[in-house]
């Protein structure tokens, strides 16, 4: 037995290390195709979701860590039946093992994906669903006309600060001036919707990326439609577009943040919640 432990040990000493990590993406400023999903998000440059968690607290995005969750998962299963159909086979692996690590029939299922990201066979059907839905829909039609660029990724430098920025939008057509991003939903309707693009802050995501276009590409976007699919029958779409004064709003927060954002870098602090004793904010119905 001794002799076995010291061959072992012999033979992992042997044992080629393993390679390093690719450093992460960090590009000029300019729009990029074809940047996979994994790298743009592992890339340098300050997104609108890393923003949104800054304004939180600065240490929500220096030492945060996102999971992706099942709405987001079948969210980027509709945004590829949409916007890239041929793709759908290659990215993804319909299943329906349940998703646990400890199960064996789930790593079977990974091990047959061959890399492909797994969803459950009711998202890939829902996700057709949703594509049979807006094939006559006007506004989509419009939106995915020839020359309108899919998933492609913007670069650019905040000219006050210096900090690179980036985004990635679901569809660009320049000749329009149009730019468009697919949200998936449970209720499409204006009321709904309204509140979900409140808790979610949308406003800051047209602004943001309008800004974006502008800096690296020079050119000002007429529009930023956002189209709101509703993920159960009759799989009902609904076009929304931010009011300026809310798109003003937002430019006016994230520039404060840009800039707290800046002096973080700077001085290498990231807070947390404030550290001192704060007042309760109850909600109304607790009364």
């Amino acid at each position: 037995m001794a002799d076995e432990t010291a061959a072992t040990e012999t033979e992992d000493e042997g044992a080629a290390p393993p390679p390093p990590p690719e450093p992460p993406l960090d590009l000029e400023p300019g729009l990029y195709p074809g940047i996979p999903e994994e790298k743009y998000h592992a890339s340098v440059g300050v997104s609108c979701s890393a923003l949104k968690l800054f304004a939180k607290a600065p240490a929500k995005a220096r030492y945060g860590e996102k999971e992706t969750t099942t709405p987001q998962r079948a969210g980027a299963l509709v945004h590829c039946a949409l916007l890239e159909p041929a793709e759908m086979e290659r990215r993804f692996y319909p299943t329906d093992v349940r998703f646990s690590a400890r199960e064996k029939k789930y790593k079977d299922a990974l091990a047959a994906a061959e890399g492909r990201d797994l969803v459950k066979v009711d998202e890939w059907d829902m996700a057709l669903r949703v594509r049979d839905a807006a094939a006559n829909h006007p506004v989509v039609q419009t939106l995915l006309q020839p020359g309108t660029l899919i998933e492609h990724s913007i670069y650019w430098r905040d000219p006050k600060t210096g900090l690179k920025c980036r985004g990635r939008v679901d569809a660009i057509n320049p000749a329009l001036a149009l730019m468009a991003d697919i949200k998936t939903t449970e209720d499409a309707s204006p009321g709904k919707f309204g509140r979900s693009a409140g808790d979610y802050q949308y406003h800051w995501q047209s602004f943001y990326y309008q800004w974006g276009i502008a800096q690296a590409c020079g050119w000002q976007p007429e529009a930023f439609w956002f189209i709101a699919i509703e993920k159960s029958t009759p799989y009902l779409i609904a076009t929304y577009e931010v009011p300026e004064a809310w798109v003003t709003r937002a430019g006016d927060q994230m520039r404060r943040h840009l800039d707290a954002w800046a002096e973080c870098e700077r001085t290498g602090i990231w807070p947390g919640y404030s550290e001192l004793v704060r007042p309760l904010l109850l909600p109304e119905w607790a009364g």
